[in-house]
């Protein structure tokens, strides 16, 4: 048991190990992609707003230039037109155009039919580049220190066209040569890992998902091991009742042959009974043993059957195909044969007519009502089975004196319906759900009728438990799970009811 403890616990472990691996790859992924996305669109708008920069630095110089040749082509008339014939300092703009701060909008309120510019988020610097020498293209509040514009200008002559580059620490430069000037803006790399800014926000949605994932995984690895676990209780119980039944009958064939080799010279008598105490025993082990390869035959019926569904609906084949070659053409109890058209009223009748005497041992009455008449499609030797199981069971429980009822009725044009009931003490509520399961006989007043018939048997000399190993009811409603049937069980305290529906 602790074994089984431990085992489930490992698994249980290494499921919430695998999950919470899978959730970390996937929460790392998403994270990373987000970064990605975050550093191209920061680049992407940076981008533009470079270029954008450049574009008015080299509009401002176009309009100098042209506002130079103008006042270059008059005829000189005072002393102050000589003034404005001067060449166009770093300190002085021309008259008529003020260079616009960097991130103000290109329009300028009141001038109709310009758009406002999207103003830029990052100060932009630009500069024109002749000669190894950095001069401001335009009067902006973004500057470059003229140590760090004397350290970056080879980076900035070998940097490519329209990308943007990193040339010293903490600058990036974008170059553009409109009409054989070379402008280069300047801008802050900060501006570039804007995705910093989000990490402590990862971190925090990461711990919080990486929480609630674990405990979910927790409860979802229980809840996933719970059939696994159920399995293995079921099957050490299996193994546990297997031993037990099968020990009873080994103890008396042992006790009986030590008997007959310490006797060797016993009356013919007490030797023939314990040669016939020997072969009650042996009987008794074959058939546990062969309920047991039943079960056995019938679970991997299901289980092929299963896989051969799954395969035909892979493959987009039909059930109806699958089932048939999966059923084959065997009768056996653990085989499941072609459908074929019954007579039920007849099957049912001769089936019954079986168990009179057993009835007139017992002393109970056996009572039947069958509808004449009954036909329906279906797997024959499993409903012979099913109703000799039904019978044999009812015959065990019923008290002394009461009564078996067997019921055949076609309850709808489609449906047909066995019921075999017995009087004597019910099935407690809490229990009625395991008596399907296998090696499972119900405790106190409901076995007792059946511990009663036992102790009569034995007295009349046979070995063989008349209450049975707890196999046939699990028989019975494999049977039925296999033919598409429903087997059901009720229960009152002074009847049990087992009732088979089945298609007809």
């Amino acid at each position: 048991m602790r074994y089984a403890v431990r085992m489930f616990k490992r698994l249980q472990v290494r499921f919430v190990c695998m999950i919470m691996a899978v959730v970390a790859v996937i929460l790392c992924a998403t994270f990373a992609a987000i970064a990605a996305m975050s550093s191209s669109q920061a680049a992407g708008t940076l981008t533009a707003d470079m270029q954008a920069a450049i574009s008015r630095a080299e509009q401002a110089i176009q309009a100098a230039q042209a506002s130079e040749a103008a006042q270059s082509s008059q005829a000189p008339q005072s002393p102050l037109a000589e003034q404005d014939r001067q060449p166009l300092s770093d300190d002085m703009t021309p008259p008529d155009f003020t260079p616009p701060e960097l991130g103000q909008p290109k329009g300028q309120p009141g001038r109709p039919g310009e758009e406002p510019e999207r103003q830029p988020t990052t100060p932009i610097a630009v500069y024109t580049l002749e000669d190894g020498q950095f001069t401001a293209a335009t009067t902006s509040s973004a500057l470059v220190d003229a140590d760090a514009l004397a350290d970056v200008t080879q980076a900035c002559e070998s940097a490519q066209l329209g990308q943007i580059a990193q040339v010293g620490s903490g600058l990036v430069c974008l170059k553009e040569v409109p009409h054989g000037t070379t402008l280069v803006a300047f801008a802050s790399s900060s501006a570039l890992s804007t995705w910093t800014a989000l990490l402590p926000i990862f971190a925090l949605v990461g711990a919080a998902a990486l929480v609630v994932f674990l405990l979910a995984s927790v409860v979802f690895a229980r809840w996933a091991l719970r059939p696994v676990r159920l399995a293995w209780q079921r099957q050490r119980e299996f193994v546990a009742n297997a031993s037990h039944e099968l020990r009873t009958p080994l103890s008396a064939i042992k006790a009986n042959t030590e008997l007959l080799l310490d006797e060797p010279s016993a009356n013919a008598p007490d030797c023939k009974r314990w040669l016939t105490g020997t072969r009650d025993a042996a009987a008794d082990m074959e058939t546990l043993v062969d309920d047991m390869l039943a079960l056995a035959s019938l679970d991997e019926l299901q289980d092929s059957e299963r896989a051969g569904r799954r395969a035909a609906l892979a493959a987009g084949g039909s059930d109806a195909g699958v089932g048939a070659a999966a059923m084959g053409t065997g009768a056996g109890a653990g085989q499941q044969g072609e459908p074929q058209p019954v007579d039920a009223s007849r099957m049912v009748e001769g089936a019954t007519l079986q168990f009179e005497s057993r009835a007139f041992e017992g002393g109970f009455a056996l009572e039947t009502d069958i509808q004449p008449g009954v036909r329906l499609s279906a797997d024959k030797a499993a409903l012979q089975r099913i109703t000799a199981i039904l019978l044999d069971n009812a015959c065990k429980y019923v008290d002394e004196g009461g009564c078996v009822n067997v019921r055949l009725q076609s309850e709808a044009p489609s449906t047909v319906s066995l019921q075999v009931a017995n009087t004597g003490p019910g099935i407690p509520e809490e229990k009625l759900p395991h008596v399907f399961e296998r090696f499972y006989r119900v405790d106190g007043s409901h076995s007792d009728q059946g511990e009663r018939a036992d102790q009569g048997q034995r007295a009349a000399g046979g070995l063989q438990t008349a209450r049975g190993h707890g196999l046939g009811l699990s028989i019975a409603k494999a049977l039925a799970d296999q033919m598409g049937a429903t087997l059901m069980a009720a229960s009152s305290p002074e009847r049990t009811v087992f009732t088979l529906t089945l298609r007809a």
